[in-house]
Order: structure tokens, then C-alpha cells, then sequence
């Protein structure tokens, strides 16, 4: 009968390290999995930033764009109010 209780001892110190190795194993698989989803919200971040900036930049290039469009259409209106003027000076002249 002496055995029993060791044999008992034996199996229950397993069974707790067992359970032990079992947690331990859970706690890395948690550990991992926040450890994962803090990369994925870094990547997300850093795509949103990039995206910002992406925008930013397309701004101010369609900003520059609107400003020369502007300074165009200014051109534009002088030299065809000059050519309007020089059309009348020379309708005067012809007559």
C-alpha cells in the first residue's frame, strides 16, 4: 500500500505541472496575441500618417496648381483686353 500514496504523489505533481506548462503556454499565446494586434495598430497608424501626408502634399500641389491657373487666366484677360484695345485703335485707323 505504500506505493499508492507515492504512486498518487507522483501522478498529482504532474498533473499541476502539466497544468502548470498548460498555463504558461496560454499566457504566451495571450502575450503574443497583444503583442500582434499592438503591431497591427502601429502599421495602421503609420499608413493613416502616410496617407496624411500623401494628402497634404496633393494639397498644396493642387494649391500651386490653382495659383498658376489663376495667374494664367490674369495673363490671359491682359493680353486679350490689349488685344481688344489694339483691335479698336486699328478699326479707328482704318476708317
Amino acid at each position: 500500500m505504500s506505493d499508492a500514496p507515492s504512486q498518487r504523489s507522483v501522478a498529482s505533481s504532474a498533473r499541476r505541472q502539466r497544468d502548470a506548462e498548460l498555463a504558461a503556454a496560454e499566457e504566451r499565446r495571450r502575450a503574443t496575441a497583444q503583442a500582434a494586434a499592438a503591431v497591427a495598430r502601429a502599421a495602421r497608424l503609420a499608413a493613416a500618417e502616410l496617407a496624411a501626408a500623401r494628402a497634404e502634399v496633393e494639397a498644396e500641389e493642387a494649391e500651386d496648381a490653382a495659383r498658376a491657373a489663376e495667374v494664367e487666366v490674369e495673363t490671359l484677360r491682359g493680353s486679350l483686353s490689349g488685344s481688344i484695345a489694339g483691335d479698336a485703335t486699328a478699326d479707328e485707323d482704318l476708317e
